[in-house]
């Protein structure tokens, strides 16, 4: 086991884990996103990154089971939202968060129409058989229609 195991992040966060958290020089995705949650939620205010009242759930503290939950949902070319399912929402859980298209950080919350419409009859085309995605894709038309 590696020391990198009882290190916490921001005094809040624990890596729990001995798997590498590098490959060829750079952080995995898992672990990068969940050092920013983290970091957002408890770091010190730099470059005013964090959020004030944000809250990660007692399971995600631990980076194990967030890169479980970020294993069993990542799609390419996507990230973790924590306010697109919810609107408002500042508390990070599997049950607030979803994976959602890159391009989708660019539309939201400034509510174009056109481009909105346009991006979600994408997303209609390319993810049909997500049944889930689609769920989301139809919540989100609803909230800005």
């Amino acid at each position: 086991m590696t020391t990198e195991i009882t290190r916490l992040i921001c005094g809040a966060g624990i890596i729990d884990t001995d798997i590498e958290l590098k490959e060829n020089g750079r952080y995995i995705n898992q672990y990068r996103t969940w050092r920013a949650m983290i970091r957002q939620a408890y770091g010190a205010n730099i470059k005013n990154r964090r959020v004030e009242g944000l809250t990660v759930c007692d399971d995600w503290f631990y980076f194990s089971k967030y890169k479980a939950w970020f294993d069993a949902n990542k799609k390419e070319r996507f990230y973790v939202s924590r306010d697109l399912k919810i609107p408002g929402n500042k508390h990070y859980s599997p049950e607030t968060c979803v994976f959602v298209p890159y391009a989708w950080g660019r539309l939201f919350p400034n509510g174009h129409k056109e481009l909105i419409d346009k991006e979600m009859q994408r997303c209609r085309v390319e993810y049909a058989d997500d049944k889930e995605f689609m769920r989301l894709v139809d919540s989100i038309l609803d909230r800005y229609q």
